[in-house]
């Protein structure tokens, strides 16, 4: 799938890129720093994103453990938090959103193709909760 298509889905979809890495082309960096951004992220939401990368955080915060950990599992892909607006309920049948109120989530794909298959499905999932949820009250 081209990245235009994908840009496109994203936006009808109501799917937000906050932060994106390509970790290969960014290891050349990890061994003397992790890059601000990425550094950010990664004290912000450690568990989460070694989680959703499917391999065992190592102890402690450094550059180089994390350096060898993605590299020895050898996670080379997209690092992504994508974000997707909250619905808030706004009667017994009808929810508001914001752009401001946002829920987010890491994901770690190979490709954007499977970032965006992820994310879609993350949504969906979100608002059927949020409907079933609106329905039961």
């Amino acid at each position: 799938m081209k990245n235009e298509i994908i840009a496109e889905l994203m936006f009808d979809s109501d799917i937000k890129v906050e932060k994106m890495f390509h970790l290969a082309s960014m290891l050349n960096f990890f061994l003397e720093r992790l890059p601000d951004d990425l550094e950010d992220a990664f004290a912000e939401d450690y568990e989460e994103i070694f989680s959703e990368m499917k391999i065992e955080a190592p102890d402690g915060f450094s550059a180089e453990a994390i350096f060898e950990t993605i590299c020895a599992a050898r996670k080379f892909g997209f690092l992504v938090e994508i974000r997707t607006p909250l619905l808030k309920p706004s009667g017994k049948r009808s929810f508001s959103c914001s752009s401001n109120c946002c829920k987010s989530k890491w994901f770690y794909r190979e490709t954007l193709e499977e970032i965006y298959i992820a994310a879609e499905n993350w949504v969906a999932q979100y608002r059927e909760e949020a409907f079933r949820e609106l329905e039961g009250a």
